[in-house]
């Protein structure tokens, strides 16, 4: 035995057909598939139920944002949420990062969907940043901030770019 075929496994060692499908041939995939559906309806068989919907992951512009908060599409506060802590300082941060680009980390809902097809979200996390967006969009940050070497004092004039 050589030396590569002592570290070589049909584990570890790529199949050696040209095609680059690595999956399960068609046939194969009939049979994993039938294979389920003959466990979950056997007696042995266990069926995961209510089980959690896959994440999705969606991006909204800080309108949408701001008018899903504004018509309580967003809940910012349910019962385990803490209060709205951040000083003015941190969220105009915020509001920086969002006029720079820079990274935001994402915010997390539990979305509670009704019988009429309509959603609701509850913040899960995020509560200090959506509240910052609300607080700015609705013209609450009252301290002047530095965008490009210009100076914007006036939140409707920050307003337009926040959007845009």
């Amino acid at each position: 035995m050589s030396d590569s075929d002592a570290y070589s496994s049909a584990l570890s060692d790529p199949p050696t057909s040209d095609d680059d499908d690595y999956g399960p041939s068609r046939k194969g995939r009939a049979k994993q598939k039938a294979k389920a559906r003959n466990r979950d309806d056997g007696e042995g068989g266990y069926r995961i139920r209510n089980a959690l919907k896959v994440p999705r992951a969606t991006t909204y512009t800080a309108q949408a944002l701001y008018d899903q908060i504004h018509s309580a599409d967003i809940k910012l506060d349910p019962e385990y949420q803490r209060d709205v802590v951040w000083p003015d300082n941190k969220m105009i941060g915020l509001i920086d990062s969002v006029f720079r680009n820079f990274y935001i980390p994402p915010v997390i809902f539990a979305v509670v969907a009704y019988d009429d097809g309509s959603e609701r979200k509850v913040c899960i996390d995020g509560k200090q940043r959506l509240t910052s967006l609300q607080r700015f969009m609705d013209g609450l940050a009252h301290r002047a901030m530095r965008h490009d070497q210009t100076k914007i004092r006036e939140p409707d004039s920050v307003l337009f770019y926040a959007v845009a």
